[in-house]
């Protein structure tokens, strides 16, 4: 965890890095996108039953993608975290109390190395958000200014702004909010682009008090994974709800969607049995 003196001494400062680091860490990024990318495609394209060999396949990409030597300990944690979201987004659980300390634990260490370092920043930002965002392990709006300081300049980073959005609705931070709007009306991107803005965009009208049935309904139209309604279902709806802006259509679309992806084979499976695992090669 962030020490008090820590918050103290880095809360209000932003660094600004030269643009060869920028440039390193956008494109060290973007390779580790890519090599991750097809894990997380099982989740989204409802093939969870492959999920195990894939992470399998993906161990051994990784350590003959030329990465490992230079950046073994971002590609370590990189794997754990992919596993470990891959296996949230099938389960619908939240990790445990236990397995987040553990991947908090190794991203808490500071790296000598620059480009390192803000890599491992970005990724124990992502889990800090995560794990705050399922009520497991709270982040401070101070602790959060910390991590985002370390990342300033480097923040067009939609991953990290849609679970940045969600933090802002839940705890009712309009500067961040704004600032996730913004990036997301800029830089939309090619992938679940539509989906991505209008949830950022629904939940930034709710926070403004601005939010229609019509803004509900277009955001309910453009979901196309099952981790999306879900998300939906459990943290957006009940905002929806008390705005009195989620009626019987609303309700019945939701289902609709819900049974859509069902239909192609996508089950949420709880906490089954395990018979493989990253872990021995990722810590």
């Amino acid at each position: 965890m962030i020490s008090q003196r820590d918050l103290v001494q880095q809360q209000r400062i932003c660094v600004s890095y030269p643009s060869r680091i920028a440039r390193e860490y956008s494109e060290l990024l973007q390779r580790l996108s890519e090599l991750l990318r097809p894990v997380l495609d099982l989740v989204y394209t409802c093939r969870p039953e492959t999920l195990e060999d894939e992470l399998e396949r993906l161990a051994q990409r990784a350590w003959k993608s030329g990465m490992a030597r230079q950046y073994e300990r971002v590609l370590r944690v990189s794997l754990l975290s992919i596993e470990m979201q891959a296996r949230m987004d099938l389960s619908g659980n939240a990790p445990s109390q236990l397995q987040l300390r553990m991947i908090l634990d190794m991203l808490e260490r500071r790296s000598p190395e620059l480009v390192c370092d803000l890599l491992l920043t970005r990724e124990l930002l992502l889990w800090r958000l995560i794990a705050d965002n399922h009520g497991v392990i709270p982040l401070s709006r101070a602790e959060l200014s910390v991590l985002l300081g370390r990342l300033d300049g480097l923040m067009e980073d939609r991953q990290l702004w849609h679970v940045l959005a969600m933090w802002a609705f839940m705890h009712h931070d309009h500067e961040l909010m704004v600032r996730a709007a913004e990036l997301f009306l800029v830089h939309p991107g090619a992938s679940l682009n539509q989906a991505l803005w209008q949830r950022v965009n629904l939940m930034y009208l709710l926070l403004e008090g601005r939010a229609s049935r019509r803004d509900v309904l277009e955001t309910l139209r453009v979901l196309s994974v099952h981790p999306q309604v879900e998300e939906f279902r459990l943290n957006i709806l009940p905002a929806c709800i008390a705005a009195g802006i989620a009626d019987v259509e609303v309700m019945r679309l939701l289902d609709e969607r819900i049974a859509e992806l069902r239909s192609h084979g996508y089950e949420w499976r709880g906490n089954e049995a395990r018979t493989k695992s990253l872990r021995t090669l990722t810590i």
